[in-house]
């Protein structure tokens, strides 16, 4: 029997682990470890794993991630909003996270999955400059052979409205800003 380490079965495979490892720098925003964004024992390809690495690479601001993980027909459809079909459609949205004024964050409260749909419940804090708006959202994700095929997110306009008029008082009285929401803490709150 061998003693020394093994060849990867499959060296693509970030769940086998004897796949190298990618150095990943900690104070990198912009690299992201997909294997870090797993639970234990779960496939790299399930539906949960695609969504929080979707997730993951956005609030990495790494649009070309992004980008691979979403399926070239992706319907991408926030309550309220013109719905955007097809990855062009919704690359031109998320490209504008590279653009140094703006910025995003994500705190995952809960994440259910019922076959390849994926609920999530969680806050987000979106950034424009010196003024940041968090409010909770809820996701559904869709996802099929690896890929996201539907991307719906609900939200509520009125928390919104208030989170960024509580975000521009911020601008002036830093002492009033809200804390990013801890582990116990109910979304948008």
């Amino acid at each position: 029997e061998p003693t020394g380490p093994t060849e990867p079965t499959d060296p693509t495979d970030p769940t086998d682990p004897t796949t190298p490892v990618t150095p990943v720098e900690p104070d990198d925003p912009t690299t992201i470890d997909v294997r870090s964004t797993l639970m234990p024992n779960e496939p790299a390809q399930s539906p949960a794993a695609v969504t929080r690495a979707f997730l993951a690479a956005l609030r990495a601001e790494d649009v070309d991630l992004v980008m691979t993980l979403m399926d070239d027909e992706v319907v991408y459809a926030n309550k309220g909003l013109p719905r955007l079909k097809g990855r062009r459609a919704a690359e031109r949205v998320f490209r504008q996270l590279e653009h140094s004024a703006i910025g995003f964050d994500t705190y995952i409260h809960s994440i259910s999955t019922d076959g390849c749909t994926v609920h999530t419940e969680r806050t987000d804090i979106h950034r424009f400059g010196p003024l940041f708006i968090q409010f909770w959202i809820c996701g559904r994700y869709d996802v099929r052979e690896g890929k996201l095929i539907l991307i719906r997110e609900y939200f509520d306009f009125v928390d919104i409205l208030r989170a960024t008029v509580r975000g521009a008082i911020t601008i002036a009285l830093p002492r009033l800003a809200v804390s990013p929401p801890g582990p116990d803490t109910a979304p948008g709150r």
